[in-house]
């Protein structure tokens, strides 16, 4: 606390690179096992490659190894007797620790961790309290098969675990943020959205009255709508001081399109300022990785991981952390050992420390970071205001967007409506989380002259006749694929319905290829409503490459943006990043694995003064390799 204020982990227009951390030797056995001469290692292997930010995990039953003795007869059910330590059945010790069940010598072992981390220029993350981890569940023998979340006798030795642990440590250097715990959105289910809540209300403000002095890292959250999720990114925004980002996108993103492409390179990124702009609290990714036998190689994991990095710093991410340091396939216990899961190759390390091409992406990436001319990266200013109910049809309306050079600012349709210039429903499902008062709020803004878009799926807000110039005369599944042509692309997209129109005052901007309107524009008192007739980010969501083809056109036609930079290649995506009226950078990163060549265009008045990052540039171009990314420093003349 500096000046009776909290100190901040990470700063806004500047990126922490970190890493997930489990030591090389044993892993999770690392506190049991205590190696403080390998874990100095790494820490030099990975100071050397420019990590500043670890990630670290306290194993619950290492820290609390607490056993519970019950009292049996023939007259009564057995009753808690004591609590104790271990299969030796030690009593507990008779001070501050020992009554919290905290094993001292554990407790040393933190310390001395944190020392290494502080002669290495490494800060922590520290997630208190680890049960999740690699799909294994860690919890002391007197709390197994209890409700973590509802159960006293567990919530007590919870508390006292926090509360201990962060009173004990709080006054070491080395430590940036607290975590109650790795994913505890995963030990275990909770009932509803207001048990979660209350967890993590309980747990935090056991750590803020311990430490006071640094903030707190909230329960990954991604849910919108408290009838389909628990873990809300509204409450931990409430009760965190920062949002955080888990992303693996083996099973659908990468698995569409493959690791090194836009829908996964910038679905971490996109997630974070998504979270960060509903929830008002900046938004990190703590995590992200691959599985890279399954989907690519060393070097491409390298590219990944570059291109990784330079969208967070583009979106203003903060910080960004890898999962994980070392990789692991030589440790043979649960649950490395199990069959199935988990995947043991990870690392941007191998298991002898020794470096992959993603470490030296990390190492680079940092040198480019301390070689600009300037302290930090000034945001981008948005330019519309985004409603969602959906983090899968906001992240695809946020790479639409980009590719279009719009900048969205988000909002959860389900809190009050914020005025703006500029409204975007994508993919309009029922009445999409907004309410009466705000649809009413909306039109009026628009009435006075705001520009409104929606794209409708089976979109049931009132007033929409009027609103959009045209009703609806039949709708029905749809038998055969839409198929349409852009800018002289024909496209083809298979859309869960087919909609027949009555037009009443709208034009028709766009047309399938049989004439029937997809794209309407209405005059709405001053302003302006486009409506799309299908649901095009829930529907591009499904269908393989379909963010290689130009539907970020019509974001285009509905919000011409003037750039002051352009380039041709939809893969490449730039953002213009204002110092003042005559200073600007501009930021362009290749989100494919193909090399791509960049030839910018550029408004009147400005010039290329400087160049920074992956690739050299001379007469107006460059090549820009698979993940990587060039800076141009802009100057108006």
């Amino acid at each position: 606390m500096i000046n009776g204020e909290v100190v901040e982990m990470i700063e806004s227009g500047k990126l922490k690179i970190g890493l997930n951390y489990w030591a090389s030797e044993n892993a999770t056995r690392m506190w049991r096992h205590w190696n403080a001469k390998a874990i100095e290692k790494d820490m030099a292997a990975m100071e050397q490659h420019g990590v500043e930010l670890l990630r670290v995990f306290p194993l619950w039953p290492d820290f609390q190894p607490i056993r519970l003795l019950q009292y049996g007869s023939s007259r009564s059910n057995p009753v808690d007797r004591e609590v104790c330590f271990g299969e030796d059945e030690i009593p507990l010790p008779d001070t501050p620790a020992g009554q919290a069940g905290m094993d001292e010598t554990m407790l040393e072992h933190f310390r001395e961790f944190c020392d290494i981390a502080q002669r290495h220029n490494i800060r922590l993350i520290v997630a208190i309290m680890t049960v999740h981890m690699t799909g294994r569940h860690f919890v002391p023998p007197a709390i197994e098969n209890r409700d973590l979340f509802t159960d006293p006798f567990a919530l007590k030795w919870e508390i006292k675990f926090y509360d201990c642990f962060v009173r004990t440590m709080k006054d070491h250097p080395a430590i940036a943020a607290w975590e109650t715990g790795n994913e505890m959105n995963y030990t275990a289910q909770v009932k509803d959205a207001n048990h979660a809540w209350v967890w993590t209300r309980m747990m935090h403000d056991v750590i803020r009255l311990a430490d006071p002095s640094r903030p707190i890292v909230g329960v990954m959250a991604e849910g919108l709508d408290p009838s389909k999720s628990k873990w809300l990114i509204a409450d931990q925004g409430e009760l965190a001081d920062y949002g955080s980002v888990h992303r693996y996108d083996i099973l659908n993103a990468a698995t569409s399109d493959g690791f090194l492409h836009i829908r996964n390179l910038y679905r971490a990124a996109a997630e974070c300022r998504i979270i960060s702009d509903i929830n008002g609290k900046p938004c990190f990714t703590e995590e992200t990785g691959n599985w890279r036998n399954i989907a690519l190689s060393l070097e491409g994991m390298g590219q990944t991981l570059n291109c990784l990095l330079w969208n967070a710093w583009a979106e203003n991410c903060g910080a960004f952390l890898w999962w994980c340091a070392f990789d692991q396939q030589e440790l043979n216990f649960a649950p490395y050992h199990w069959g199935d899961w988990p995947g043991l190759e990870h690392g941007v390390f191998d298991a002898n420390r020794k470096p992959h091409p993603a470490a030296k992406a990390m190492l680079g990436f940092g040198k480019m970071l301390k070689s600009l001319p300037f302290d930090a990266l000034p945001e981008t200013k948005s330019d519309a205001l985004c409603l969602v109910d959906d983090m899968d049809v906001a992240s695809t309306s946020y790479v639409l967007a980009r590719q279009a050079g719009i900048n969205l600012k988000f909002q959860a349709a389900r809190s009050r409506l914020a005025d703006s210039n500029c409204y975007f429903l994508p993919s309009v499902a029922e009445r999409g989380g907004i309410s009466l008062e705000d649809w009413r709020r909306l039109r009026q803004n628009v009435e006075n002259g705001a520009t409104c878009y929606i794209s409708a799926d089976d979109t049931d807000l009132p007033n929409l006749r009027e609103f959009c110039g045209m009703q609806i005369v039949r709708r029905r599944k749809a038998i055969s694929p839409m198929k349409c042509m852009i800018d002289g692309v024909a496209l083809s997209l298979n859309c869960a319905l087919e909609k027949k129109i009555l037009l009443e005052g709208a034009e028709v901007v766009l047309a399938d290829n049989d004439g029937n309107p997809l794209l309407l524009r209405n005059r709405y008192g001053k302003g302006v409503v486009f409506t799309l007739l299908f649901a095009l980010e829930k529907t591009l969501q499904d269908k393989p490459r379909a963010l290689d083809e130009p539907w970020w056109k019509l974001y285009g036609m509905m919000l011409a943006k003037k750039l002051v930079m352009r380039q041709r290649d939809s893969a490449i995506v730039l953002t213009e990043h204002h110092f003042d009226d005559a200073k600007m950078a501009v930021i362009a990163v290749n989100c494919s694995d193909e090399a791509r060549r960049i030839v910018p265009e550029l408004s009147k008045g400005w010039q290329i003064t400087s160049t920074f990052g992956d690739v050299g540039f001379a007469n107006g171009e460059g090549m820009l390799p698979p993940g990587s990314g060039i800076m141009f420093m802009l100057s108006k003349h």
